[in-house]
């Protein structure tokens, strides 16, 4: 009589579809088993909350938030999030991104400015440490706002007549429209 024990561990866990066979052969004699690994958790497609849809006069750098990262089917960890900008609704023109971001995972500010007066799109999609990316988020559409602009200050003394000869001289305050 022979017994064998045999444990088999699946350790972490393989993802979903994963197929896996173990066989013992004792002279003639073949025991066959075999696993079939199916995720059933998944994450849901996040939406992007900020900015919001339509938005207008927004700066120049904005900060894009989505929302909390959740499952259906089980529960499992927010790995990373993976944000996208882009200069048109298809996002074949990606202008900023964030791939794989494990530190911004539910909001994220551009590396660099956008440019002004332009309408972008923005979207995201968060990835789980067993259920993996989810779908893509809609996305929203968004304009930044205009450049700003100097004032031109203007000269408050000395007056138009009777200027000395070493004038000391004041202007309006220095001021921008639309910015600092």
């Amino acid at each position: 009589t022979l017994v064998f024990d045999i444990k088999f561990s699946d350790s972490p866990s393989s993802g979903s579809g994963v197929s896996h066979a173990m066989t013992l052969r004792v002279n003639n004699l073949v025991i066959t088993h075999n696993r079939n690994i199916t995720a059933s958790v998944s994450a849901n497609t996040p939406s992007v909350t900020a900015p919001t849809s339509g938005a207008t006069g927004i700066g120049a750098r904005p900060t894009l938030t989505s929302t909390a990262f959740a499952t259906t089917g089980g529960s499992d960890t927010h790995s990373s999030t993976d944000w996208q900008i882009s200069s048109d609704a298809a996002f074949a023109t990606i202008v900023q991104q964030a791939s794989s971001d494990t530190v911004n995972k539910t909001t994220w500010t551009p590396t660099a400015d956008l440019s002004f007066l332009v309408t972008y799109y923005a979207r995201v999609r968060h990835r789980g440490a067993i259920a993996g990316a989810s779908q893509w988020s809609s996305s929203v559409q968004f304009t930044t706002r205009a450049a700003p602009t100097i004032n031109a200050p203007s000269f408050t003394s000395p007056a138009s007549t009777g200027v000395p000869q070493t004038p000391t001289f004041a202007s309006t305050a220095f001021t921008v429209n639309g910015g600092t």
